[in-house]
């Protein structure tokens, strides 16, 4: 038969036409259904198989065009049945359903392009969880959740992952997606709603590309038992792999190989647990204890309790209630947690931590930095740590680069900013320091370590005024830093109003806090041997290794400086030299 007759039934058969038709109804069919998914936060599945009845139903209705005239229409039902189960069948070993995502840019032309989409992501934000459950108690379900997918997504390395903290200042934001994006700087955004929460948890999860235009590039609803939490996760972050097409290390496919189930119970208290601990108060952390020693209770083989009770007293020690004992409880936690899972990145850098503030083994100190980062290269506050004990080694380079790598992972948290002001100062870069200490300020109104910052960059350029200002803020802001504003006072020449602070310090409960305010106070106002006193308390703070260095404490080191005494605490400190 020659071309032409073939060309004569193309045109006297409408197939041109048919095609056209049916390619364009599809499109809007596709268009209407994707547009109800995001809108009704439907189960993205329903727009999988639409796509697939479309696919399938695109030869259908050209083999019945094309012999409509020649058989009966019986006939050409039952070939198109025959030809539908043929193609379902071929189409099926082929194409795996999930992988059919639930946007119309998958079909047809739009294919390549939305493939080269999702393989230019290479940076992501994981925006905080919605929760359709109708019950607001179950928010801690919904932050837990958030903050276990942010650290599993961290572990790929190929992937800058945002940390949780800016993630979570985007909670409630009137911000379109587009614009999250530009303001993070990342290729790709995780939606994510928790539908229900009981015997089950259901979730949905979307994947959209923010460049040139919002393009969501992959979809997918979870439904699954508590038990199988963590394989769930696991299921989350090779399909997204996939998906952005990042090759996981032999490792990665291991770890994400292995699936152990958990306690519902005892997840859901650790969940409470890190959910208090989360909110940084006094009262939060003693809640947090009691829902993660719980957790332990209830499952005592569970390593997430041991971890999340770590860092948890970790805290206590890094603020104004240490007292030392602390870090008994967080070394106890950690090497549980150890003992039972040797690839929680956090465990490893627990016992960074502890090495560096409490035992001051500096070798093993870092040695677990470096094993958490290379299991998790992601998480802001590893790289903060690290970049103080790089800070103590002398190591200036690296120092800020490892600070400077924390806020890139986490621009919008108050407490990194700050402490990268710190370093800055530290170094001697004031204008770099006081830049820093004003982001973390408005960020948070009156924020602590954003003053303090403020006040010893305004102290070392010579603003006086400026300095007492910021750090009788602090002082409001948290009382048991008010040792800082009399040393404030004292190297500003305001000697009375010193004096007056010493004196109400020296009538308070004394712990490794005070007792380090108490030798600073003493060193900038000449005190020789009442800043030996309180600089040898037992335990020290976590602080005091930095004395050498640290703005604040070097009238302390002048004062001491060639006396036996002193010299003696800071080789039984093994304080570098």
């Amino acid at each position: 038969m020659n071309k032409l007759s073939w060309f004569e039934k193309f045109k006297d058969r409408k197939v041109g036409r048919t095609l056209g038709v049916y390619l364009g109804s599809a499109w809007v069919f596709i268009e209407a259904f994707n547009f109800m998914v995001d809108k009704f936060n439907l189960d993205a599945e329903i727009l999988n198989i639409v796509i697939l009845l479309v696919i399938f139903g695109l030869p259908a209705s050209i083999i019945f065009v094309w012999f409509e005239k020649k058989f009966s229409k019986g006939a050409i039902l039952l070939q198109v049945i025959n030809g539908l189960l043929l193609i379902s069948v071929i189409s099926y070993t082929q194409i795996k359903p999930d992988s059919i995502q639930p946007t119309q840019l998958r079909l047809l032309k739009f294919k390549d392009n939305q493939k080269k989409l999702a393989e230019a992501i290479r940076s992501i934000v994981v925006l905080p969880f919605d929760n359709f459950t109708g019950d607001e108690n179950q928010e801690y379900i919904c932050e837990g959740m958030h903050a276990a997918l942010i650290n599993e997504l961290s572990e790929i390395g190929a992937l800058i992952v945002k940390s949780k903290t800016t993630s979570l200042a985007y909670s409630g934001s009137e911000k379109t997606i587009k614009e999250i994006a530009r303001d993070l700087n990342v290729d790709g955004v995780i939606e994510a709603s928790i539908l229900h929460v009981g015997e089950n948890i259901k979730v949905q999860l979307k994947l959209i590309s923010t460049y040139p235009e919002e393009q969501q590039l992959w979809a997918k609803t979870y439904d699954t038992d508590i038990r199988n939490i963590l394989e769930l996760y696991n299921n989350v972050i090779k399909e997204i792999a996939n998906e952005i097409n990042i090759t996981l290390t032999p490792y990665q496919e291991s770890k994400l190989a292995e699936t152990r189930k958990v306690n519902p119970e005892a997840y859901k208290s650790y969940l409470l647990g890190m959910y208090n601990v989360h909110q940084l108060t006094a009262e939060g952390i003693e809640k947090g204890l009691i829902y993660l020693n719980k957790a332990i209770e209830i499952d005592p083989e569970e390593p997430l309790g041991y971890a999340g009770l770590a860092l948890a007293y970790l805290e206590i020690e890094h603020g104004v209630f240490a007292n030392g004992e602390a870090y008994i409880k967080a070394n106890e936690a950690a090497n549980k947690a150890l003992k039972l899972d040797t690839t929680i990145a956090e465990v490893h850098g627990a016992l960074a931590e502890l090495n560096m503030y409490y035992f001051r083994d500096y070798v093993k100190a870092e040695k677990h930095f470096k094993k958490a980062i290379d299991i998790n290269p992601n998480l802001s506050l590893i790289h903060t740590h690290y970049a103080w004990a790089l800070f103590l080694f002398g190591r200036k380079e690296e120092s800020i680069f490892e600070h400077e790598l924390a806020q890139s992972l986490d621009p919008l948290n108050p407490y990194i900013i700050s402490q990268l002001g710190w370093i800055y100062t530290y170094y001697g870069h004031y204008e770099d320091g006081i830049q820093k200490s004003l982001e973390s300020l408005e960020l948070q109104k009156d924020y602590p370590f954003g003053l303090w910052c403020l006040g010893e960059t305004y102290l070392a350029l010579g603003r006086e005024e400026e300095a007492i200002e910021a750090q009788m803020k602090l002082t409001q802001m948290i009382p048991p830093c008010k040792w800082i504003l009399g040393y404030t006072y004292a190297m500003t020449n305001h000697l009375a109003e010193a004096e007056m602070i010493l004196e109400e310090l020296e009538n308070e409960v004394v712990n490794c806090w005070n007792a380090m305010g108490l030798a600073v106070l003493n060193g900038a106002l000449g005190n020789k041997e009442e800043t030996l006193k309180w600089i040898s308390y037992d335990p020290p703070h976590a602080w005091i290794p930095w004395v050498k260095i640290m703005n604040f404490m070097k009238p302390v080191d002048k004062l001491l400086e060639n006396d036996v005494r002193y010299e003696d605490l800071l080789r039984r400190l093994n304080v570098p030299e």
